[in-house]
């Protein structure tokens, strides 16, 4: 019954749930609060096929109790170094009902001395007691044994340390956004046709137009099969600053940005993993200032109390909105070229593709958008940013209401990175051609803004 005494409305009698376990077994797909599912493939593991259909079974059987994906990964991992554990005894069991005390108690030795092998103990235990086949005798009695409860081990930054954390967060942070303002500058000069053509800053502008349309810089295939920087010497080296992130932030600068927005809102990763876009609506009157408003989601809040509105203002250099300005113009070319399709609706530093929800790290990039750098990396050409590290980047772009959308060419528009067209730094196809497609006002009123 709800709050204003109405009794809710409920199912059909012939009502059935699905059930979490596909039909051969073997695959267990769980459904989070927002009913989007993930499926575990138990055929994966190294035991035999009876224990993975075990397995699969007590697993099932937790999907009343996980509400995330994040709980039933979790779970799945800790499963997976059991599994592995078993595959390491000298005689394999069939199945579940296969194992002996001897067993588990080598098991709980392996495990119990680390905080992390104690969790993985209290995960597996309370999943297999789930089995009835284990419900009785000595192996039931050793999977009810109590696992002590980790010793905390972390220890909180006094307020010396974290003067300390920010200040070094903040200056990598700064560095990285003032170089990708810089090169973003001159991109944009070179898009207006505001640079001598064959000059040398053309010449930059043309390779970091390639940059922003592919995430990476132009290279020429080798004899050998591996792909070299074309004109590194003009972009002045081949690591990432002097490449690609000329316009995107590296995994450790996106690391210091979410340093500085976890101190500055108390945000943590989950509201990262969620968060939408700022938006910045217009102000009667007001010229200087600008006020987004953040929405927050935060799940562990209860329910009926997940999502709030903040709204954070841009008044000065010292002002919190000014972090959310700086993220939003550091993260820009990232959120453009993950956009879909590669192309994005952009008129300011705080209005792009509406509903879109897409990170500011060039390696969190859609494959669709780029070609791979070598055969053994990953279709983002780097290996992918670590996962705390993507959900703090992930500034959506937000949606305005007093702007009129701006198309920029699709990457597909243009030429992989691998097909120069035998000129020195200079990459076959239309899309090089600068104000091809472009509107030059887009990353101007990007960064003219404070």
């Amino acid at each position: 019954m709800s709050r204003r005494g109405r009794r809710a409305v409920l199912p059909p009698t012939d009502f059935t749930t699905e059930s979490p376990l596909a039909a051969n077994g073997l695959v267990v797909t769980i459904v989070n609060k927002a009913g989007h599912g993930k499926d575990f493939a138990f055929s994966d593991l190294p035991v035999p096929e009876a224990m993975q259909r075990s397995l699969a079974t007590v697993f099932a059987a937790q999907q009343a109790k996980w509400t995330s994906h994040y709980s039933a990964t979790a779970a799945w991992n800790r499963l997976k170094v059991f599994a592995n554990f078993v595959s390491s005894l000298e005689t394999l069991p069939d199945d579940l009902t296969g194992l002996d005390a001897a067993a588990l108690k080598r098991w709980r030795l392996q495990n119990i001395s680390t905080n992390t092998g104690r969790t993985t103990l209290r995960v597996v235990h309370r999943m297999l007691r789930d089995d009835p086949r284990l419900s009785e005798g000595p192996v039931a009695e050793e999977l009810a044994r109590r696992v002590p409860s980790p010793k905390p081990v972390r220890k909180s930054y006094d307020e010396e340390e974290r003067e300390h954390v920010l200040l070094a967060a903040g200056r990598q942070f700064r560095a990285a956004w003032l170089r990708i303002r810089e090169n973003s500058e001159l991109l944009e000069r070179w898009r207006a046709g505001a640079l001598d053509e064959g000059s040398r800053d053309w010449r930059l502008g043309e390779a970091l137009d390639h940059v922003a349309r592919v995430g990476d810089v132009p290279r020429t295939q080798l004899p050998s099969g591996r792909q070299a920087i074309t004109n590194r010497g003009l972009l002045g080296g081949r690591d990432s600053e002097h490449t690609w992130g000329r316009l995107f932030l590296t995994p450790s600068e996106l690391t210091a940005l979410a340093v500085l927005l976890t101190d500055r809102f108390g945000w943590n990763l989950s509201v990262y993993d969620r968060i939408p876009a700022p938006t910045r609506d217009p102000s009667v009157a007001e010229t200087t200032n600008v006020t987004y408003q953040v929405q927050v989601e935060k799940r562990r809040a209860g329910n009926g109390r997940w999502f709030s509105t903040e709204n954070i203002t841009d008044s000065g250099a010292d002002s919190p909105g000014r972090l959310i300005t700086q993220a939003l113009q550091a993260t820009l070319h990232g959120r453009l070229l993950a956009g879909p399709g590669g192309s994005a609706a952009v008129a300011d530093s705080s209005s792009a593709s509406p509903g879109t929800r897409a990170t500011g790290s060039r390696t969190s990039a859609t494959a669709a958008t780029r070609a791979p750098r070598r055969p053994a990396q990953s279709a983002a050409g780097s290996a992918p940013a670590p996962a705390a590290i993507s959900r703090a980047s992930r500034f959506a772009p937000p949606a305005t209401s007093d702007t009129a959308p701006v198309s920029r060419a699709p990457a597909a528009a243009g030429p992989s990175p691998s097909t120069p067209d035998g000129r020195s730094g200079r990459s076959a196809g239309p899309a090089t051609q600068p104000c091809s497609g472009h509107q030059p006002s887009a990353l101007a009123a990007a960064w003219s803004s404070h």
